[in-house]
């Protein structure tokens, strides 16, 4: 009997990586990932033995000029989380400085170090991405670790540098707008769309790789609830 894990090896995460970057639906990756065990257990063989490279593999299962893929749709891959990740620094900064106008009664001061933050963090973004989903560009586990450790500490760095206000902005309308901004990047997370499409067995009807509860209520939650304890010491700290 097949049980359903929560953690797959190496070979077959970088391949269900690859098969969702190229929106491949769940129910074929359940497939393919059905044939690779079949072939394995006949062959005596690893995955990496009997297919190769899994990025080579999944390149070879899917094609560009496949019905429903139009021209520019690798661009799009990149642009819309490039502009989901602008949209939260944006939203996120917005945010902070609305609450502090608010509590200190005062206009919303936006320094030149957000601007350059929030500059300098959507055009890294690619690079979050390519760390998180590619990970056989960087097969050293700790360059991956030194990598996932700095790349968030970036936005945060022109904000710490430079300080100096450009721009005095009502409150409110900073923090509506922040409100919007996360709102609009939050929300397909937090309404399941990116868990919708289910990798399915064929042979069991069931998930071959579940998710860790924990796991998902860290990525719908972990932004709010860190807004929010910044928000709470904006309003205690004078």
């Amino acid at each position: 009997m097949i049980h359903a894990r929560q953690v797959m090896d190496p070979w077959r995460d970088t391949l269900i990586t690859e098969l969702r970057l190229r929106e491949v639906p769940g129910n074929r990756i359940g497939e393919v990932l059905a044939e690779v065990d079949a072939y394995c257990a006949d062959s005596g063989q690893t995955p990496t033995e009997e297919f190769g490279d899994p990025i080579t593999y999944a390149q070879s299962l899917t094609d560009v000029h496949a019905p429903g893929r139009r021209p520019g749709d690798a661009v799009r891959k990149i642009l819309l989380p490039t502009a989901q990740a602008f949209a939260t620094l944006t939203g996120v900064f917005a945010l902070l400085d609305g609450v502090d106008g608010l509590v200190h009664s005062g206009p919303a001061e936006v320094t030149f170090g957000q601007v350059a933050g929030v500059a300098v963090g959507t055009a890294v973004f690619p690079l979050v991405l390519a760390v998180v989903f590619r990970p056989a560009l960087f097969r050293r586990g700790r360059a991956r670790a030194i990598l996932m450790a700095v790349v968030p500490m970036v936005p945060a760095a022109p904000v710490v540098l430079w300080s100096t206000p450009i721009a005095h902005v009502s409150a409110v309308t900073l923090l509506t707008a922040g409100l919007f901004l996360l709102a609009a990047a939050w929300w397909p997370i937090a309404s399941d769309r990116i868990f919708a499409d289910r990798i399915i067995d064929p042979r069991t009807g069931a998930e071959p790789f579940t998710t860790p509860p924990m796991l998902l209520a860290v990525v719908r939650w972990l932004l709010p609830a860190t807004l929010l304890l910044a928000v709470v010491l904006i309003v205690l700290i004078p």
